[in-house]
């Protein structure tokens, strides 16, 4: 059983990372006590009285795991809900309705062992799921860590689906990560081989049992079959569409363009080698060639003021906060590349879509790039580097350790380590932090990067929460960038400032696009088009680009763009849909359900013609139109009885 799932299952998530800290499993968890948990940091009466009630029926209804689902024999009830973590499944019924009927943009995943009918064709049914048993309970076990849904369980192998029914921005990445963790829990024994695919569903019906009724678009799923059936044994398949949005997270081996039996045209094919050492989004996006930098002055200015306030000693707290694909990377790329900050230490972290379940996955980012690891590096030149690194800050390096060691999710060495209580492991993880980069910072001025904060995972929020309360006398100058949803408690602090990154001006998006295409007569009208489309988000504009030269609509010779089709409308690049689906689907089903009605209706949309159409009461829906506005979705541009709000 998935401890952590259990307990988000029963609202009590917040315990999940002291649950797992002390390896609390599915037997230990039976044999709690009520003082047990008040160690595990479980403060509140009533969430003891609640875990303990729901412990004492554990064995009544206990959800079975991967494992056990693996061996069920063929007359017992398999559906998705049996095998999708509490979480997920909670997450998905809770908005069924808000997703039924919605087209998403998803990777499949094939996945199954190769031979399977020789190894098991002697065997009775019961011997025969009894071996295969490992292979499904690894694969659905991946699948899950990503946060994919299995749609499919069938004899020797699995569908799946990542970025349906709940989208993801970053569905590809999972999908590739899921399947590298398939092929490498089989090294050495049973041959499985895994194929991927990107491509839409129409996703018609969530069923209580997380069973999905879905069209699929074109011919996505034989495609993401075939590569499967096509690769050999112990490799992955993956086509171009799924190297080009996962690029810069994996390593590939192009395989050139194969004909695929159902298809017409050939298909360009890659083998997925392993996933690179890049973590941060903007590593992934600085490796193509970076766009001329325009429109930001304000937002420098804003940054510069701060930097110099660090001179005199004052910590300094600056927060960029803007929706996606607004420029906020970029900036601070621009930023922390200044000559003024040549004497200055930089270090960069940040939170990732799919790391918000993992604890501390951002400061091990960091950490590790503080000591200078590295992913091929082994456990003893880790531990030379760590020693090493702290001995630059701290002249006792030892009571560090382990909390580097637990936050760089490394074997803790130290047994002295095991024999303190969750509070007191909790509380030297945030101190060991915090202090171990207030040092690095008084060692010498210190621009410290933390991105995407939308992201962090709780135990990172309380390190970063505490930093903040300690900063104020340090030569610290702590940039976050996220978006309008998260939420903090820093407002008050005199040494914040919050700087909101808006869209580029009309006239720095076409001074972008003529660094893009150039600047022919020609391009004027198009150029019209990208920047209303688009509403001047930078990201959003390169790859629209992108897209239009994959497509052929622009062609470039020598450095010359030239328009080869006057496109009447411009389709949005699936990167751009990802994130914007993504974005959609975290917000509240009534929420989501009104911003659908407000779409039909135009760009602009009047109130009282809302108030005719939902069937709400003026504060449900004027309650429910600003927590639009307050995450950026919806802005209000008229009140009064002719009030109106503009997408």
């Amino acid at each position: 059983m998935d401890v952590s799932a259990w307990l988000l299952g029963l609202g009590l998530g917040e315990y999940a990372t002291s649950f797992t800290e002390n390896k609390i499993d599915s037997e230990l968890l039976r044999q709690l006590t009520d003082d047990d948990l008040k160690a595990l940091g479980v403060s509140a009466l009533g969430d003891r009285k609640r875990l303990l009630a729901a412990i004492t029926v554990l064995d009544e209804g206990d959800a079975p795991t991967s494992s056990e689902l693996a061996t069920a024999t063929s007359d017992e009830i398999r559906t998705p809900l049996a095998y999708t973590p509490t979480h997920l499944a909670e997450q998905i019924l809770s908005s069924r309705h808000a997703l039924e009927g919605e087209r998403k943009h998803v990777t499949m995943l094939f996945a199954d062992i190769k031979g399977s009918t020789a190894l098991i064709e002697n065997l009775d049914p019961e011997e025969a799921a009894g071996h295969l048993s490992p292979a499904l309970s690894a694969m659905m076990d991946a699948v899950h860590r990503y946060e994919g849904t299995v749609n499919r369980v069938q004899g020797d192998g699995i569908m799946a689906l990542f970025g349906a029914p709940l989208a993801h921005e970053d569905h590809a990445v999972r999908a590739c990560l899921a399947a590298i963790a398939i092929r490498n829990s089989f090294e050495g024994g049973l041959d499985v081989r895994v194929g991927l695919h990107c491509g839409d569903v129409l996703v018609r019906a969530v069923r209580n049992d997380l069973s999905m009724d879905y069209d699929v678009v074109g011919s996505s799923a034989h495609l993401a079959s075939r590569m499967e059936q096509s690769a050999a044994s112990g490799t992955i398949r993956i086509t171009e569409a799924v190297r080009s949005l996962a690029e810069g997270y994996i390593e590939t081996r192009p395989l050139g363009a194969i004909s695929v039996k159902g298809l017409q045209q050939k298909v360009e094919v890659h083998e997925l080698v392993r996933r690179t050492s890049l973590r941060m989004r903007w590593e992934a996006r600085a490796l193509h060639a970076l766009t001329t930098f325009v429109g930001r002055r304000r937002e420098l200015d804003s940054l510069l003021t701060a930097a110099e306030s660090i001179g005199s000693g004052q910590g300094q707290l600056v927060a960029l906060v803007g929706d996606a694909g607004i420029g906020k990377s970029r900036l601070v790329h621009e930023f922390t590349r200044l000559p003024q900050f040549d004497d200055w230490t930089l270090y960069q972290t940040g939170a990732l879509p799919h790391g918000m379940n993992t604890a501390y996955l951002p400061l091990g980012i960091l950490l590790r790039a503080i000591f200078n690891v590295s992913e091929r590096d082994d456990q003893a030149v880790v531990d030379t580097k760590m020693r090493a690194g702290l001995a630059r800050f701290v002249a006792n390096v030892d009571p560090l350790l382990p909390v580097m060691q637990v936050l760089m999710d490394l074997p803790v060495s130290d047994p002295n380590w095991t024999a303190l209580n969750p509070q007191q492991r909790a509380s030297r993880i945030v101190d060991g932090a915090k202090n171990l980069l207030l040092q690095a910072a008084d060692t010498r001025p210190m621009v410290l990067v933390f991105e995407d904060l939308q992201w962090i995972d709780p135990g990172s929020q309380r390190v970063l929460d505490a930093l903040v309360e300690a900063m104020a006398a340090h030569t610290l100058l702590l940039l976050v960038t996220h978006r309008p949803e998260y939420q903090h408690d820093w407002t008050g602090k005199s040494f914040y400032t919050r700087t909101r990154v808006d869209p580029l001006a009309a006239t720095s998006a076409h001074e972008m696009l003529d660094t893009l295409i150039g600047a022919a007569p020609e391009l004027e009208s198009l150029k019209h088009l990208l920047i209303e489309r688009t509403e001047g988000r930078p990201l959003f504009i390169e790859e629209t680009v992108r897209s239009l030269k994959e497509t052929d609509v622009l062609s470039e010779q020598d450095g010359v763009v030239r328009l080869e089709s006057d496109p009447a409308t411009i389709d949005i690049p699936a990167s751009v849909q990802d994130v914007l689906a993504a974005r959609i689907d975290r917000l509240a089903p009534e929420l989501k359900t009104l911003l659908q009605t407000a779409a039909v209706i135009g760009r602009r949309i009047p109130v009282r013609l809302l108030q005719t159409i939902e069937a709400l009461s003026d504060d449900a829906l004027h309650a429910q139109l600003s927590a639009l506005q307050s995450s950026e979705f919806l802005y209000e541009v008229a009140t009064g009885e002719d009030a109106a709000y503009l997408f």
